[in-house]
């Protein structure tokens, strides 16, 4: 239906059934128990894939019904909990019941389960009962089952961890290894404690693996390490093909190479600039610069590489790739001169202290200063100046013919600030290099095998904006035990698992089908969308459930063509959720609004 623009202007004001108190609501409004009408949106495609992978039926092998009395079994609490987070736009968990309010829950988990069903005691002991299962565990064995079923095989994982503010203070139980405690925050929220969330997942089709909650003042060194020894055989019994661990420059340290060794673990990892076995390899560069060839002949102005020489670490050769990313300069030019920009005016603002609020004697004065010289990384100190001041030691005019008796009362300091030019050309030159070590030296690299192999570490990342995304997920944490926020980050993890599975099929039944749905425009085809286009596509059709009480029929409103040809296309398993037919026997006669 389109409503159209009126040939003149409607004032209902002047219509005498509503300039009264006693208005015709019917009149005003229409109808209202014409059509009852309840959302599906992106519901039915979440439920449809939760089915898919057979996600709930393992859940409820190791957990099953969190007490006798409760109705809803954990793999039904999961699966509507999953709905939730992925609906669009942003929902939080606190509103279980209000959600379900106006969708057809019971279809939805093919079960007799009203929203009061899910209420906040109902959700509290499910995530005791998933905590004293055990969250990693439980974790990979969904990430298992749903590899399976999409036929994949796992043979590359990347590592890499985020932080997730709380709103409260510190805490800590005694027999949860969880808490929440301030330290490096990823979320620029430095004012808060944290928890961090520990993920791996594999580098092809960007599967979660594992995921593990980390106290919020771990190192990520500490936290990898204590995954390579305590989780790596629960992860490599369920996927044993997998050979690849692939992170951040917080994986490579002797430790690491070490437990590596013992699991026979794979490492690609980035070396720490700051390292001397990465300044060596800088420095070697950049005194030879025409020993580095390009990654790709076909573009001679793009990434550069050179092999270095073999190193040892952790008692293993590791090989080393230099990297040149030039296609970086312009950004990482920009990035140096910020902070040379911010050096400068803090060494501009100490500088001017030590003249309004001088040093006691010259020798304070020079310790001052040399402070401030090492500090120096991209300015430096120029006309450096020692100015004493003296004053008198007694009161009064001196003696005629006499000098008057001072004493030394402070030394200022005098200087100027200036940015070094040519340390910030030196600095941009050393940006746009990255080491990456791998100790896998049997196999014959080629560099853009291992160059890709590192940046599929992106995937990881994306992750991570994913479940920040206010949108899709969580961006903080309210609940008040370190468990029970445990068990969240793995309903979370288990979340972020859907839509990962979701998106990677939907791609590879678009791409065997040739399928398409419109960009946001609508004026070109996307053949490969991300999920949460899709997402869009379909709130803003605003797929819904409707029920006409005339003709008493069921009928979905908001399927478009492509839509359509996208649900067929991926089974009956998330078709039936946008059929009318799924409905049926859920409908209520009496009323027409319960599904």
């Amino acid at each position: 239906m389109t409503v159209r623009r009126p040939h003149r202007r409607v004032d209902l004001t002047a219509d005498p059934r509503f300039n009264s108190n006693a208005f015709d609501a019917a009149a005003l409004f229409g109808s209202q128990c014409a059509v009852s009408s309840q959302a599906l949106d992106t519901t039915g495609l979440v439920a449809g894939m939760f089915d898919y992978l057979g996600l709930e039926e393992l859940i409820d092998t190791y957990i099953g019904k969190a007490g006798s009395h409760v109705k809803v079994n954990c793999g039904a609490v999961t699966k509507a909990l999953v709905m939730q987070l992925l609906s669009v736009p942003y929902q939080t968990l606190s509103g279980t019941v209000e959600f379900y309010k106006r969708r057809p829950l019971c279809a939805l988990l093919n079960q007799d389960i009203m929203p009061e069903d899910l209420n906040r005691h109902v959700l509290s002991r499910y995530l005791d009962e998933v905590y004293e299962l055990g969250a990693e565990k439980l974790f990979v064995l969904c990430a298992r089952k749903a590899a399976r079923k999409l036929d994949l095989k796992i043979s590359e994982a990347h590592i890499d961890s985020t932080s997730f503010h709380y709103d409260g203070s510190e805490k800590d139980e005694e027999e949860c290894s969880l808490r929440i405690a301030a330290g490096y925050s990823r979320d620029h929220r430095p004012d808060l404690p944290q928890v961090i969330s520990l993920m791996i997942s594999d580098g092809g089709s960007k599967l979660p693996l594992y995921q593990r909650a980390v106290s919020g003042n771990t190192h990520d060194n500490k936290s990898f390490w204590e995954t390579l020894t305590q989780a790596w055989p629960l992860i490599i019994e369920q996927f044993k093909d997998l050979k690849y661990l692939v992170g951040d420059s917080a994986l490579y340290s002797e430790e690491n190479f070490i437990k590596a060794y013992e699991n026979n673990i794979k490492i690609v990892t980035r070396v720490p600039d700051g390292t001397n076995l990465a300044k060596k390899c800088f420095a070697q560069a950049l005194n030879a610069a025409g020993a580095m060839t390009d990654i790709n002949p076909e573009a001679p102005d793009g990434v550069k590489c050179m092999w270095c020489e073999d190193a040892v670490v952790g008692g293993q050769n590791i090989r080393l790739l230099l990297i040149d990313n030039r296609n970086l300069k312009e950004q990482k030019t920009a990035a140096v001169q910020r902070r040379a920009q911010k050096e400068y005016e803090k060494l501009t603002q100490k500088l001017k202290k030590l003249s309004t609020d001088p040093c006691q004697c010259r020798k304070d004065a020079e310790k001052a200063v040399e402070k401030l010289l090492k500090s120096c990384k991209l300015c430096v100190l120029s006309g450096i100046g020692y100015e004493e001041v003296y004053k008198h030691t007694s009161r009064g005019r001196p003696r005629k013919g006499e000098p008057a008796p001072t004493v030394l009362a402070c030394v200022k300091v005098t200087g100027k600030v200036m940015i070094n030019e040519n340390a910030v050309k030196a600095a941009i030159a050393q940006e746009t290099l990255y080491l990456i070590a791998t100790n896998d030296t049997k196999r014959e690299w080629t560099p853009a095998e291992l160059l890709g192999t590192y940046k599929r570490q992106s995937v990881i990342e994306r992750h991570w904006r994913l479940l920040k995304d206010p949108t899709l997920f969580l961006d903080a944490l309210y609940l008040k035990t370190p468990h029970r926020i445990t068990a969240l980050l793995w309903v979370m993890s288990t979340a972020l698992l859907v839509y990962s599975c979701l998106e990677y099929r939907v791609r590879r039944v678009m791409a065997s089908k040739q399928l398409t749905i419109p960009d946001p425009e609508h004026k070109k085809e996307q053949n490969q969308p991300t999920l949460k286009r899709l997402f869009k596509y379909m709130e803003n059709n605003n797929l819904s459930l409707n029920y006409v009480a005339l003709t008493g029929r069921l009928h979905v409103s908001g399927l478009t063509q492509p839509l359509m040809q996208l649900l067929a296309a991926l089974g009956i398993e998330i078709a039936k959720y946008y059929s009318p037919l799924q409905y049926e026997p859920y409908l209520d006669p009496d009323s027409g609004q319960d599904f």
